[in-house]
């Protein structure tokens, strides 16, 4: 039972946290301003989701499972240090452009962590075929595709500040269908003979 409520959070993690990133880069994409808490909500919701993909393994996944869930669990409690730290450290912790502060390694690894913890699980998920179908594939493609896309908003940053949100979008849109798929496989779960 609580490793159904672990992919069900997940689930809802990933589709809230892809739905922020959306909100996010469509809201900058039209107006040039980022909604508040958008991305820092998404920050903190994108490893909980892990923690879900992670449990959707059934412990199948061996050592690369568990360093990807290990990842996770530390890019979270980065994200949540970060949070924290902004709304009750002072105002010199919050790292700007060109400094680094306190924070910083935490934002790193929050960011950094949750990406490789993705790279990981999507490795292990594709071996296990823990997710059913073509979908056993997509969060390690979710993972590969991040950094060309990112690439891609990077090289259309210089016509349009704006445009480096076009990938975000995409990679947003993407973590919502996993967050699909993880609940519908949540449902599975539920109906599954058999007892993890």
């Amino acid at each position: 039972m609580a490793r159904l409520a672990m992919i069900r959070g997940g689930a809802a993690s990933a589709v809230v946290a892809g739905a922020c990133w959306v909100i996010k880069a469509v809201g900058i994409l039209l107006t040039g301003a980022q909604p508040p808490l958008v991305f820092e909500a998404a920050f903190v919701l994108f490893p909980l989701a892990l923690v879900g993909l992670y449990a959707a393994i059934r412990g199948r996944g061996g050592r690369l499972a568990l360093c990807g869930l290990v990842l996770a669990v530390a890019a979270e409690v980065s994200a949540v240090v970060v949070r924290l730290g902004e709304l009750i450290g002072p105002a010199e912790w919050v790292p700007e452009e060109d400094t680094v502060t306190i924070l910083t390694p935490f934002i790193v690894l929050g960011g950094f962590g949750t990406f490789v913890a993705l790279l990981l699980l999507g490795i292990a998920v594709r071996q296990t075929r823990a997710l059913p179908g073509a979908w056993r594939s997509f969060p390690l493609s979710l993972a590969v595709a991040a950094v060309p896309l990112m690439v891609v908003g990077g090289v259309l940053e210089p016509f349009s500040e704006r445009l480096l949100e076009i990938p975000i979008v995409i990679l947003g849109v993407a973590w919502i269908a996993l967050g699909v798929v993880l609940a519908r496989h949540a449902s599975v779960y539920q109906t599954s003979p058999v007892e993890s």
